[in-house]
């Protein structure tokens, strides 16, 4: 999927009528929520001022760049290529699919493959993952590793062109926690205002349950789900021909942005991210171990045969209790299977355009 989309509107583009008003405040000074930033004048979310999902870098002012603006989609990757095009046209009076990319995510996302498993089998040309840095000034690749035992997130290459895997889903429990958060924040600080019971419970926040905001987020949550984000994220000069301009967008799915990674040859996958609800640590860690020993043994029967043997007359109940709370197996991952992640995705993204198209239809 495209998941994050930047565009640069070069200096002198007129507003366009619905901004024209904030845009003429903006040449006298600071406009609320407008504050300035260390390379723009003036940085903004118009969510805020005009429900338009975009935050706006206005009048770039580094030394040595050129004269511009950037315009950031906000949530990119829940958005068709035409509702983009919409956003940057309520912004500016221009043709959205002339403007140049500043920064692009394309994205893949693969179930039921932990993230050490591409630690493990992933490749790219020259170097492979590591638990350090490691910078190679021939082929500019540089590999970090990072983490915790909930997550982790592996790097491959360096700013402003490189290869980032992650764990969506913590990622996503992240966000959510935050949302948590600043809600029960903003009813705490309400208490202490005098308001009747009616103008409290009206005024309260509330969250969604994670469940919920998952299912906002299009994934169905359930026990042992993992989902894990496989993200080429480009900037700067290292823009390939092909992705240069937002219409350019039309044909990113023919574009592989993960030609460079390999994927070794693997057996079939079972994900031990963590333990269902209601299952103990103690059994989860034993499921671990049996799905260890059948690796280790080669097949099933040897597996079984071994608990059985070793049971002192339990090993039928221990298998039987295990087997309950064993991981699915999927099949071996592939680099063709994250690219047609990618391509389906973008293929969503790209619905109502034609490779033709060069400005929108009214």
């Amino acid at each position: 999927m495209i998941d994050k989309t930047d565009v640069r509107i070069a200096w002198g583009t007129p507003f366009s009528t619905e901004m024209e008003e904030i845009g003429k405040q903006l040449r006298r000074g600071q406009v609320a929520p407008f504050h300035p930033s260390r390379f723009y004048s003036f940085v903004g979310s118009l969510r805020e001022t005009h429900n338009i999902d975009a935050i706006l870098h206005l009048n770039y002012r580094g030394k040595n760049g050129r004269a511009s603006s950037k315009l950031e989609i906000i949530d990119a990757g829940k958005k068709t290529i035409l509702e983009m095009a919409q956003i940057i046209r309520r912004v500016f009076d221009i043709d959205p699919f002339q403007c140049e990319l500043m920064r692009l995510d394309l994205a893949s996302d693969i179930s039921g493959v932990p993230v050490h498993v591409f630690r493990d089998l992933a490749r790219f040309k020259y170097k492979r993952f590591s638990s350090r840095i490691e910078k190679s000034f021939e082929t500019e690749m540089e590999f970090t590793a990072m983490g915790t035992a909930d997550a982790q997130t592996f790097y491959a290459g360096r700013r402003p062109n490189f290869v980032r895997i992650y764990n969506k889903i913590k990622e996503l429990y992240k966000q959510w926690l935050k949302l948590k958060q600043s809600c029960e924040r903003f009813n705490k600080q309400m208490q202490r205002l005098e308001m009747s019971e009616e103008q409290r419970y009206y005024g309260s926040r509330y969250y969604p349950t994670f469940e919920e905001f998952l299912k906002n987020e299009g994934i169905e949550h359930g026990q042992g789900l993992t989902l894990t984000r496989i993200e080429r994220q480009i900037s700067g000069s290292r823009f390939p021909k092909e992705l240069r301009l937002f219409g350019d967008l039309r044909r990113a799915h023919l574009f592989n942005p993960y030609a460079s990674m390999t994927i070794m040859p693997s057996t079939k996958i079972r994900s031990f991210e963590s333990p269902p609800k209601g299952v103990s640590i103690r059994d989860w860690l034993a499921a671990y171990g049996l799905n260890a020993l059948w690796n280790a043994c080669g097949d099933a029967q040897q597996a079984f045969s071994f608990v059985q043997k070793h049971g002192n007359g339990n090993g039928k109940r221990v298998l039987d209790s295990l087997l309950k709370i064993l991981p699915s197996e999927r099949p071996p991952i592939t680099a063709a299977e994250i690219l047609d992640s990618y391509v389906r995705s973008i293929e969503r993204q790209q619905v109502g355009l034609s490779a033709s198209q060069d400005i929108l239809t009214p």
